[in-house]
Order: C-alpha cells, then sequence, then structure tokens
C-alpha cells in the first residue's frame, strides 16, 4: 500500500480532454497545462499547480474559444507561453489551426477564467487536414530557443520562434514524399549535438530530418504496425530513442544501426499513447494507454548510470534496478492520452484520461532511494 507521500493526488475537469504538458520554464513548483476537448461548451487551458505541502491541486483557467484543443506544448524559456494545436469551426467546415499564446497568470483558483492573449500563428496551408504538434527547440543556459516546428498532414514545417509578427515566419519545411496521404502523428527535438535534429512518427515508421539541410537524419521502417503514436529522446544517452504505437507495445532503438530494436516491452493491452524518459534519471520511463493504465517503468540496463563498471562492488551491482514494470496506476477509468514528468522535480509525475481526470503521482520511495543510493 502506498504511503502518504505516495499517495495520488486526483484532479476532475469540468470537460473531456486529450492534451497535457509539464511547463518547463516553471523551476519552482510542479505546474501542468491542461487543453480541453469539448463540442458543447468554450474549451480551456487550464493551469494546474501542485501545492507539494498539502498534497492539493489548484487551478486556472484561459479561455480559448477558438476550438478542441488537441495537443499543447509549454515554452521553455517563458512560462507564461503556451502553443495550442486545435480544429477550428468555420461555417461547415472544420480547419485545423496552431498559435501561440500568452497566459496572465494570477493566484490560482478554481473560479478563475481568464482569456489568452494571441502571440502568433502559424500559416497553416490551405486545405490542410490536421495539425500534429507544435514544440519549441529545447534550451540550455538560460536563452531562449530560436526555432520552434509544427507537423501539418505530411508536412514538417521549422519556424522562428522569436515571433515578431502576427503570424510565425518559416524558416524551412519538408514534405513526405509519398503517393498516398501521410500523417504525421508526433514529432520531437533531439536533445543532442545543438538541437538540430527533428524526429516525427510518420504512420508505422520513424523519420528524422537535420534541420540545417533538411536531409534525413534516420529512418526507422516499420517501428509499429499499424501506427507510431508517440516517441521521446533520451535526454542524457545519445543516439537512444524510445517509441510507442497501437501494437500495444514500447521499443528502443539505437538511431544509429535502426534495423533492430534494443528491447520490446509490452506491457499494455491497447493502444500505447505516450512514452516519456525521465528528464533526470533516465532508467525511469512513463507510458499510458487506452487500456487506462499508467505504467512506470525501469530501462536501467539502456540507461546513462554504469552497468558493470569495476568502480561498483559486488552489493551495488545486485541492488541495481532490473528492467520492467516498477509500479501499475490505475486510477484512470477511460483511455489515458498523456504523461509527463514535472520539470520541477524528476520524483513527480503526471496522467490524463478523456474523461478530464488528471493524476498526479511520485516515484516510490524505495525506488528513489535505489537510484539515489542511498
Amino acid at each position: 500500500m502506498a504511503s502518504d507521500d505516495e499517495a495520488s493526488v486526483i484532479y476532475g475537469l469540468d470537460h473531456q480532454a486529450r492534451s497535457m504538458c509539464g511547463i518547463v520554464a516553471e523551476q519552482d513548483r510542479a505546474q501542468f497545462l491542461v487543453g480541453t476537448q469539448t463540442l458543447k461548451f468554450e474549451n480551456q487551458v487550464c493551469l494546474l499547480d501542485l501545492d507539494e505541502d498539502r498534497n492539493q491541486i489548484t487551478k486556472n483557467s484561459f479561455a480559448h474559444k477558438e476550438g478542441e484543443i488537441w495537443q499543447l506544448s509549454s515554452c521553455p524559456s517563458d512560462a507564461s507561453q503556451v502553443a495550442t494545436c486545435y480544429s477550428q469551426l468555420d461555417g461547415c467546415k472544420i480547419r485545423p489551426q496552431c498559435a501561440v499564446w500568452s497566459m496572465n497568470v494570477r493566484e490560482p483558483s478554481d473560479t478563475t477564467n481568464q482569456s489568452l492573449v494571441p502571440v502568433s500563428r502559424l500559416p497553416v496551408p490551405e486545405g490542410s487536414s490536421h495539425v500534429s504538434c507544435f514544440h519549441w527547440q529545447p534550451i540550455s543556459d538560460g536563452n531562449n530557443p530560436s526555432r520552434a516546428m509544427a507537423l501539418c498532414d505530411g508536412k514538417v514545417i521549422v519556424v522562428d520562434a522569436n515571433f515578431q509578427g502576427s503570424q510565425m515566419q518559416v524558416v524551412s519545411q519538408t514534405q513526405i514524399e509519398s503517393k498516398a496521404p501521410m500523417r504525421l502523428n508526433n514529432g520531437k527535438w533531439n536533445p543532442h549535438n545543438n538541437c538540430n535534429v527533428i524526429a516525427a512518427a510518420v504512420e508505422s515508421s520513424v523519420q528524422a530530418w537535420d534541420i540545417r539541410s533538411m536531409s534525413s537524419a534516420f529512418t526507422i521502417e516499420n517501428a509499429h504496425v499499424p501506427v507510431v503514436r508517440d516517441l521521446d529522446f533520451n535526454p542524457n544517452r545519445q543516439y537512444l530513442i524510445a517509441t510507442c504505437g497501437d501494437d500495444c507495445k514500447m521499443r528502443f532503438w539505437d538511431t544509429r544501426k535502426t534495423d533492430k530494436s534494443l528491447m520490446t516491452v509490452a506491457q499494455h493491452s491497447h493502444w500505447v499513447w505516450s512514452v516519456r524518459f525521465n528528464p533526470i534519471h533516465d532508467q525511469l520511463l512513463l507510458s499510458c494507454s487506452s487500456d487506462a493504465r499508467l505504467l512506470l517503468l525501469s530501462a536501467a540496463s539502456l540507461s546513462s548510470e554504469p552497468n558493470n563498471d569495476s568502480d561498483l562492488d559486488d552489493s551495488r551491482e545486485t541492488e541495481r534496478m532490473a528492467d520492467g514494470v516498477v509500479r501499475t496506476y490505475e486510477e484512470h477509468e477511460e483511455s489515458v492520452y498523456c504523461c509527463d514528468w514535472a520539470p520541477n522535480d524528476p520524483w513527480i509525475f503526471a496522467s490524463l484520461s478523456y474523461d478530464g481526470r488528471l493524476i498526479i503521482g511520485r516515484v516510490p520511495r524505495k525506488v528513489k532511494y535505489q537510484i539515489l543510493q542511498l
């Protein structure tokens, strides 16, 4: 049974939702953003703040009048900026859109409903059917991101992240070559080597490009059949990427040799929607699925932690974490579409199910101490 400091905190939103992320620029508190998805009511971007002392969640709401939110992301250098990918009803047509907004955050309150201030919009090509995601380039040393990327139908678009005007300036783009229409489900920046590589889930494969020339960086064919849903780069170890998909599995790959996966994890019973490496302790991962479960996983054998180094004695070796499921969380009742780590604390994480239930959990104390070798 979980101790008090490991007990999950559950918060129910007023509307359905399927997009969530941590606020990367907030390093003092565990804060997450959620985008709602409703046709009957006005949609919202909700800022959820965890009070770790009282183990309670408070909320700030920002009206998102433009439509259903399919994906959102937080600016890594400015906690007040959020990007949303959404569907906008235009007469009898539904148009995919993407925009960056500014939030004027007040003190958290369950009754607050504020407005988002538009910063800049993505020039979505006419006739597009879907904008899958928008992500800022990762940053280091407190610098502002210079680029951001968006995936629109079968196109990868890189824009200037300075947002000088009401419409984003496209820096470069590439179109997936295919006889049939291709849909890119999600994408990520590679955080290594000056963040010059973007990878995307393209149908059943993963494709990556070097943004300096928009040439191919690597390809993983048939990573998950029929569809790859998500991917994530190991933040501490180069060339290692995790993927998940509709085959109910997660896989780990070396991007230098993609003909065979390094490891396959088959612990879900339905589509796996999201996979996330812990930003500090990369032996830990999260995965969530339409089976209504969130998994805390270990991939210690593939992590940046030492394996069989001579400076580790036998007792340390026997205590090292094994690969596999660390804990299963079953507090959700519907499909779990998102999971993410708190940017300010590597031991806190959140998950979101379609019914609007957000659950914030903590890595078990025993696992934490084992990783820290305490």
